[in-house]
């Protein structure tokens, strides 16, 4: 972490730790205002993207840097799953990787440790580490050495460089699902209802395109979707996470009339960042579907979806766009067309199949 040794990262993160478990978060945040802004700065945009209104704006928020602690604990789980509400018997009992994240989300009460009394009876006044011992039979040096070792996996999180791509993506996920429990979002249409509002909020008021991407996304939103796409191009275009996310989000069902809207969206974002190939390609996409549906379906719709694409496709290359017109509507051959325009048979024949 920028501006932040790590034996002082160590130090803060175990005073954030004890601070949470007794109760007094609040009271160590307030006293620490630089520090607290510091770290806000840095963790604060990507939290309060997917967060949304479920954790207050003020930095100090204790609810949000309890929801960051328990999302960021998460991704300690060593099969990549989200949540600490999810774990199995086996992930306590019998498999020694999972220990360390184990060992500190317990020690912290961020987590009670599970009772197996056909393994260990423990007692009602024993300590986590106690708890532990016994569940796992090992002596109090082994317990704490199973601390210490997530204590340093955990600061290696905060070291490390801000994610972006696939993993950022990974991150949100985690963070959703705390968001989830906190609200307690249980039923899918909730949930739906939930991210609708978020992304309205991005769009109309903090203008967060990447943000509304992930709640559209995530409401199932597919025409919103695209609209942001187009809407908030010039900003998407240079985020690390817009491939990431249209990557994700093109796994969904979506019929060709959505399909060709992403395409001639995803044209506009290769515009703008300056790569004629890729928005001839994604031009070419959108052609493509138009007139597959237009022979198959003979649709006003259709034809006009056509009539589009053809216009989109000759703002990037006029000769392009006139060969796809002698090709559809004035029947010609392909060699016909190619004399036509005056270019080789080979480059014709290769915008054919493109």
């Amino acid at each position: 972490m920028t501006g932040l040794l790590r034996p002082h990262a160590e130090l803060l993160l175990s005073n954030v730790l004890a601070a949470g478990k007794s109760g007094a978060l609040d009271e160590l945040l307030r006293k620490r205002p630089r520090l607290t802004a510091a770290l806000a700065r840095r963790l604060w945009p990507a939290l309060k993207a997917v967060t949304g209104d479920a954790i207050a704006t003020y930095p100090a928020s204790v609810a949000a840097w309890q929801l960051w602690l328990r999302a960021t604990l998460a991704r300690l789980r060593p099969d990549g799953a989200c949540g600490l509400d999810t774990l199995q018997p086996q992930d306590w009992l019998e498999r020694t990787a999972w220990r360390p994240l184990l060992a500190l989300a317990c020690q912290y009460a961020v987590i009670p440790v599970a009772d197996f009394p056909q393994v260990y009876r423990s007692r009602p006044d024993e300590s986590a580490a106690d708890h532990l011992c016994g569940l796992w039979q090992v002596g109090t040096s082994t317990f704490y050495r199973y601390l210490d070792k997530g204590k340093r996996q955990l600061v290696d999180l905060l070291f490390e460089p801000p994610l972006q791509g696939e993993r950022a993506l990974a991150r949100d996920a985690l963070l959703q699902h705390e968001v989830y429990a906190l609200l307690q979002l249980v039923d899918a249409p909730i949930r739906t209802a939930w991210h609708a509002r978020q992304a309205q909020h991005a769009l109309s008021v903090t203008r967060d395109g990447r943000a509304a991407l992930w709640h559209m996304m995530r409401a199932g939103d597919s025409a919103g979707f695209i609209q942001c796409l187009r809407r908030f191009r010039v900003e998407l275009a240079s985020h690390a996470d817009t491939d990431a996310l249209l990557r994700q989000f093109m796994r969904s069902d979506i019929d060709w009339r959505l399909r060709f809207e992403l395409c001639l969206a995803q044209a506009g974002l290769w515009r703008v960042r300056g790569n004629e190939a890729s928005e001839l390609r994604a031009c070419d996409d959108a052609l493509h579907l138009a007139g597959v549906a237009a022979h198959q379906a003979g649709h006003h719709e259709q034809a006009i979806a056509l009539s589009e694409a053809l216009e989109r496709l000759a703002a990037a290359s006029p000769a392009k766009a006139e060969f796809v017109k002698l090709r559809y509507f004035a029947g010609l051959t392909l060699e016909e067309a190619a004399r036509a325009l005056e270019i080789s048979e080979a480059t014709a024949s290769r915008w054919w199949v493109v």
